[in-house]
């Protein structure tokens, strides 16, 4: 009996099984998004591994409740904005052109407003920095917020989540979304 076909097979077999595992690992890994953490993005949180994105509900314009998992299959960009918050203001104008930018991509951009009188505020003061046309929810208990702050509090937070629902990124505070770094990020996650 000869013995070191078999166990050049089985070698063979291993090694195959290992490269495979790797290659997974390695296409679900978000390592690949380390490079976008620019003096652009210096706030920016890569989440490896990725985290489920969070379950509280938030609502939408005509009072019904939407989760997250109500977009898996797209590219998301979630953003946490109110009215008082001035950083909000300032970076509102950015998703406004990125939204105009990725149209007609497997790309959403949602905003949530975290008013307590909800679109009655919202909606003046979207008019005013010229973002009616953003997709906007509200969480007027502020919940979801809390879950998806994780323990940091601040506005605005933005989530970037992957085509399967889990949160890729996270990040506290403004950005201009529209800008290379952020357009790059979102790109890989795209291509992912």
């Amino acid at each position: 009996m000869n013995v070191k076909p078999i166990g050049l097979v089985l070698f063979a077999v291993a090694v195959y099984f290992a490269a495979t595992f790797v290659f997974q690992f390695l296409e679900q890994s978000n390592r690949g998004l380390l490079g976008f953490q620019s003096a652009e993005l210096k706030r920016l949180k890569i989440l490896d591994p990725a985290e489920d994105a969070p379950l509280t509900a938030f609502v939408a314009r005509d009072g019904s409740p939407r989760h997250f998992k109500d977009f898996k299959g797209e590219v998301i960009l979630v953003n946490f904005w109110a009215t008082w918050c001035a950083p909000c203001r300032e970076e509102m104008p950015s998703l406004v052109r990125l939204a105009d930018k990725m149209q007609g991509r497997d790309f959403r951009l949602i905003t949530i407003t975290l008013d307590r009188e909800g679109f009655d505020v919202a909606d003046p003061f979207l008019e005013e920095v010229g973002a009616m046309g953003l997709e906007t929810y509200q969480d007027r208990s502020n919940k979801l917020l809390l879950e998806a702050a994780d323990g940091t509090l601040g506005l605005p937070l933005t989530l970037l989540l992957n085509r399967k629902g889990k949160v890729v990124a996270k990040m506290l505070g403004p950005a201009e979304w529209d800008g290379e770094a952020a357009v790059s990020l979102i790109e890989k996650v795209l291509a992912n």
